[in-house]
């Protein structure tokens, strides 16, 4: 079903997109979109908004309706680079971005992503490590039956208390862990710390 859905997005790429240019996959669920002869920026922006709008239209596999998003990234030639890895460098660090502002959006490249980008990573690299230097700490926060005015329960809230950064809240680096797929391996821990809490 996989290989059936990237057939079927390519498939909307190119109807999304002129004969003359270029849609290919790019590895995994990533695809470039190379547009020769574009006159100005905005017009590459429509081509964007076009794309969104093919891939949100719900697909169907197998008899059932599947929902897909699509985070894009937008480099210039030659105003950005002229070398295409460079290019292809660039793209990627402005869909990062687009990714970090939510799905279905489009980001061009500028210069001063790439600080931007470097911290994101290093912050993401980090995070690797951060269960294994025990770094996260569970707080509790209750919750309260606004009828009755008494504690039904508590909600886990799972906080990264970094070396240097301190205490950084879940809504800081929670989308990091779902965009880079620790999100599981911190659950697993966020759900047996908080057993073993509840047991003490």
């Amino acid at each position: 079903m996989g290989d059936e859905l990237l057939q079927k997005v390519a498939g909307r790429f190119n109807t999304a997109v002129r004969e003359s240019d270029i849609v290919a996959r790019f590895g995994g669920d990533e695809f470039v979109i190379v547009l020769p002869d574009v006159r100005k920026a905005d017009d590459v922006g429509e081509v964007a908004k076009k794309v969104i709008d093919e891939i949100n239209v719900p697909f169907h596999l197998n008899g059932r309706e599947v929902f897909v998003g699509a985070s894009i990234g937008i480099t210039l030639y030659p105003d950005d680079a002229v070398d295409a890895g460079v290019m292809l460098s660039n793209a990627d660090m402005a869909m990062y971005l687009a990714k970090e502002k939510g799905r279905n959006r489009y980001q061009f490249f500028t210069p001063s992503m790439d600080d931007e980008v470097k911290r994101h990573m290093e912050l993401e690299r980090e995070l690797r490590w951060a269960m294994d230097r025990r770094e996260l700490v569970l707080k509790y926060q209750a919750v309260i039956d606004l009828d009755t005015g008494r504690m039904n329960g508590v909600e886990a809230l799972v906080y990264w208390n970094h070396p240097d950064r301190g205490l950084i809240s879940p809504d800081v680096f929670i989308p990091l862990a779902e965009e880079t797929g620790l999100i599981g391996a911190i659950g697993t821990w966020v759900l047996s710390t908080a057993a073993i809490q509840a047991k003490a």
